[in-house]
């Protein structure tokens, strides 16, 4: 009950100025790990960390790449920046930004899967999750639409990266990331980060961080859905039928096609006329 009612009012106007205030004292040189929930921001920070600092544990990586509202105790390992991770739409005090864009249809089944304190039904919630009414950071296809046409994309300070290509090809993901930081880094770092910190070894990771109740981003792991799931692409084909599928579709909207994600027959989505790619 309590967490239901959480949950409701963290979606609540009551809510900005709580965000205000985690958002003081940033700088301008400070560069953000953006994304909706369940995109791979995860992934992404635990790569970094490791490139960073030589080693990516869940007791280490909160305090390399913070969250926003942690960011205080973040280190300066940018130049003269520091690297934060947020889920919260654009705002103007970002001023550098690296945004990782997934599926939502495979975000919706993440997102039940990992967090769905009031058990609600797969209709119930993807029902919420098309309307941006399950978290407090809006609907994903608000959420891509204020990134894609922030000011960041037009001055050239916003990287974007699609979880599908980072499934693809990770150390070429990972190697833009860190050619956008303006981080140098042998082939071999990148290697090694990637290996060590593929799917397979973030499970184990948090399995052991769960045994011994460490933290992640100075949170406390919950006993309930798993930080690190399947990391697959695609898994929306085997979980949803179309209906439900055509429900999320039609909530993103023409993003889904401008984007190139493809329709539940495996055939791409049109856009509508006069749209394209051109903003990712």
């Amino acid at each position: 009950m309590v967490k239901e009612v959480r949950h409701r009012l963290r979606s609540t106007a009551l809510r900005a100025p709580l965000v205000w205030f985690r958002h003081r004292g940033l700088a301008d040189k400070d560069v953000f790990l953006a994304s909706y929930p369940r995109s791979g921001n995860t992934w992404m920070r635990f790569l970094l960390c490791e490139v960073l600092t030589g080693n990516a544990e869940f007791k280490d990586v909160g305090f390399v790449i913070p969250n926003v509202r942690r960011h205080q105790r973040g280190a300066a390992l940018l130049v003269g920046g520091r690297l934060i991770k947020t889920h919260e739409p654009y705002r103007r005090e970002y001023k550098k930004a690296i945004y990782l864009i997934r599926d939502p249809r495979d975000v919706a089944v993440s997102y039940y899967e990992f967090d769905n304190p009031t058990k609600k039904s797969l209709d119930e919630f993807l029902n919420l999750f098309a309307r941006g009414k399950c978290n407090s950071f809006g609907s994903w296809r608000q959420h891509i639409r204020g990134w894609l046409n922030s000011p960041l994309m037009e001055n050239g300070n916003l990287l974007v990266i699609k979880y599908e290509d980072m499934r693809l090809n990770i150390e070429n993901a990972l190697g833009e990331v860190l050619q956008f930081l303006g981080v140098p880094a042998k082939p071999e770092v990148i290697r090694k980060a990637v290996e060590n910190n593929n799917l397979q070894r973030l499970r184990a990771k948090e399995k052991q961080a769960f045994a011994a109740g460490v933290s992640l981003a100075g949170q406390p792991i919950r006993g309930g859905g798993h930080y690190i799931r399947k990391g697959s692409s695609g898994e929306w084909r085997e979980r949803l039928t179309p209906a439900q599928a055509k429900l999320i579709e039609d909530h993103a909207g023409e993003l889904v096609a401008t984007l190139g994600y493809s329709g539940q027959s495996g055939s791409p989505i049109l856009a509508p006329a006069g749209l394209s790619g051109e903003a990712v």
